[in-house]
Parts: structure tokens; sequence; C-alpha cells
């Protein structure tokens, strides 16, 4: 009699681990998909900003260059998972008196100008953050990260991830990173 029991046993054993390996993929899977679907809507949104922002005379050259250099970092699969890794876990990081002046006050004063510029802006950035970190499962579980940092000062972070690309070595020919030491 026990004969039958203990193969039956260890056959109702593997049976069990492969149903929790089948539902635990699926689980991942449909996480994933739903990951996809929303970092598609959010780099929609942060397409159609740029598009708002490079059509409008209003905004300085300076914030024009820094969103197309964004966005074109943020298509570089190691480049934005180094920013976002990067900007969403070093609570040290925050602009330094200077490094971002000029910046900041364009900024400022955009918001005073043309406020609707000023949100095409602040649209374009957050948007293009929270996609790129949506867009690769090794940045997807920070997206609460950059959310929350975002929504708890947007003004300060846009200065923060300008200041981050340009410490990180990050350029116009988006790649050229200082060798690894």
């Amino acid at each position: 009699m026990s004969f039958w029991i203990d193969p039956a046993l260890g056959v109702a054993g593997a049976g069990g681990l492969m149903l929790g390996w089948l539902v635990r993929s699926r689980r991942s899977a449909e996480r994933r998909t739903r990951d996809l679907r929303d970092a598609a809507a959010y780099l929609q949104d942060h397409y159609t900003a740029l598009e708002m922002v490079l059509r409008n005379n209003q905004v300085s050259s300076e914030i024009k260059n820094f969103v197309v250099e964004l966005s074109d970092m943020l298509e570089e699969e190691r480049l934005a998972k180094e920013l976002l890794i990067h900007w969403s876990t070093d609570p040290e990081t925050s602009p330094r008196p200077g490094s971002n002046g000029m910046f900041v006050e364009q900024l400022l004063n955009l918001a005073v100008e043309d406020p609707a510029a000023y949100a095409d802006v602040m649209q374009c950035v957050s948007a293009g953050l929270l996609g790129a970190t949506l867009r690769w499962p090794e940045t997807a579980p920070y997206f609460q990260a950059v959310a929350a940092r975002l929504a708890t000062q947007p003004r300060a972070d846009v200065a923060v991830v300008r200041l981050v690309a340009g410490n990180r070595g990050f350029d116009r020919s988006f790649g050229a990173m200082p060798a690894a030491a």
C-alpha cells in the first residue's frame, strides 16, 4: 500500500509546484503587460508635450534643448536606467546653488509668463520619466519613488534631473559616458 502512496505524493507535490510556477508566471506577465501599456500612454503624453514645448516661442532654447536631450536619453536603455535608478534612489541628489541657476530662473519665469508652456514642460519631463520607468523591468520597481518625487517637488526635480544627467556624463552625443574607473 505504501508503494502507491509515496509516488502519488511526489507527483502531487510536483504538480503543485508546477501550478504555483504557472500562476506566478501569468501574474508576472500580466503585470509586465500592464506596465508596458502604461508606459506607452505616458510616453505618448511625453511626445505630445514635447511637440508643444518645441513649437512655443516663449520657451527658451536652453529649456528646449533640455527636453530634447532628456527625450533622447530616455530612448537609450542604458542611459535611462542609470538616470532613473540614480535619481530615484539617491536622496542626496539636489540642485546645488549656481549649478542650475539660470535654468531654474528660466523655468520660474516661464511659469509666470506662460503657465501653459510651463505646464507643457512639466508634463514633458514627468510623463517621460514615468514612461521610461515602466518601460524596462529593471526600472519598473522604481515607479513609485519616481512618481512620489515628481509629485512632491516637480520644479526642483526638473533641475535635479538636468543636474544628474549632466553630472553622470550624459551629453548631446547620447551615449558618451566617462570610462568606468
